[in-house]
C-alpha cells in the first residue's frame, strides 16, 4: 500500500497568516496538485461550528484531513489545566466533526532549561488525560516532536514514548526537527516505526537555510524514504514549509505541486 501524500496548510503563510480566510483556496491548490489530505492548526481554523464551511474547502476538492494541529505547555500543570487540555479538546472536537485521521500534538518547550522528570511526568499525566478524551471522538493523537524533545539524548522524547501506551498515542515525526538536535533520523524511524502514522518533511542547505521544494537543498531525504519504501509504509507523509522568507518568487500553488511530485516520485 502506498504512503498517502498530504501538504500543511502553513506553506500558505507565505501569503497570509490568516489561513482560515483562505482555506478554500488551499483546498483548491492543494487538489489540484494531486494531494490526499492537508494538516492544519487548529488555530487557524476561523470558525470552528462552520463544519459545513470547512468540509467544502477540503473535502469539496477532494482532500482528507489528515489532522487537525494543537499545542501546549503541557509540562505546566496550572498552563494546562487552563489552556493547553480545554483548547486540545476543542481541536478534538473539531477533528472527529470534519472527519480528521489523527490530533496533531506539539508540547512546549521550557524556557529556562531542560524539563525535569518530574515536569515530564506531569507532561505524560496530561497528554494520558487528553488521550482518553480522544479516544471517544474517534480520532487517534499523535505526538508531533520539535527540537527540544530530542535534546539531552532526546530524554523528553523518550520520557514521553515510554510513559504512553502505543495503542492510546501515535507518532507524528518532524524528522528534520530530530536530526537537527543530533538524532540520527534513519535510527529514529526504524526505531519507533511501529508508532508511526505520519512524516513531516522539509528541506534546508547547511541545516539552516530553509529552501522551499523539497530535493533543492542538502537533506539526505532519500534515506528515510528507502526506509518507508522498504516497509511499505502506509500512512501519512507530509510537506511542511519552515517559517522563513520565501527562497524564490514561485507561486505557493507551484511550491505545493513541485512538493507533491517530488513526494509522489520519491515514495513510489
Amino acid at each position: 500500500m502506498a504512503a498517502k501524500i498530504g501538504c500543511q496548510a502553513r506553506l500558505w503563510l507565505r501569503e497570509t497568516q490568516d489561513l482560515g480566510s483562505i482555506l478554500p483556496t488551499i483546498g483548491r491548490d492543494l487538489g489540484a496538485a494531486g494531494y490526499e489530505g492537508l494538516e492544519i492548526g487548529y488555530a487557524y481554523v476561523n470558525d470552528p461550528k462552520d463544519i459545513a464551511a470547512y468540509r467544502r474547502a477540503v473535502d469539496g476538492n477532494g482532500l482528507k484531513t489528515a489532522g487537525i494541529h494543537v499545542g501546549g505547555a503541557w509540562h505546566d500543570a496550572a498552563v494546562a489545566r487552563e489552556k493547553a487540555l480545554p483548547q486540545a479538546r476543542a481541536a478534538a472536537d473539531f477533528a472527529g466533526a470534519v472527519g480528521a485521521e489523527y490530533l496533531v500534538v506539539s508540547t512546549g518547550r521550557k524556557q529556562d532549561g531542560q524539563l525535569t522528570q518530574a515536569e515530564i511526568s506531569v507532561q505524560v499525566a496530561h497528554l494520558t488525560e487528553l488521550c482518553a478524551y480522544t479516544a471517544d471522538k474517534g480520532v487517534m493523537p499523535l505526538l508531533h516532536n520539535h527540537q527540544h524533545e530530542f535534546a539531552d539524548g532526546a530524554r523528553v522524547f523518550r520520557g514521553i514514548m515510554s510513559g504512553i501506551d502505543a495503542d492510546s498515542l501515535g507518532l507524528c515525526l518532524d524528522i528534520n526537527w530530530a536530526m537537527w538536535a543530533g538524532a540520527d533520523g534513519v535510527a529514529v524511524l526504524k526505531e519507533h516505526y511501529s508508532r508511526l502514522r505520519m512524516v513531516h518533511v522539509r528541506d534546508t542547505v547547511n541545516d539552516v537555510v530553509c529552501v522551499e521544494v523539497l530535493g533543492e537543498g542538502d537533506v539526505e531525504l532519500d534515506e528515510i524514504f528507502s526506509v518507508l519504501r522498504a516497509r511499505d509504509y502506509p500512512h501519512w507523509v507530509l510537506y511542511e514549509w519552515s517559517a522563513c522568507d520565501p527562497t524564490t518568487d514561485r507561486p505557493t500553488a507551484e511550491i505545493a505541486r513541485l512538493n507533491q511530485e517530488f513526494l509522489r516520485h520519491s515514495l513510489s
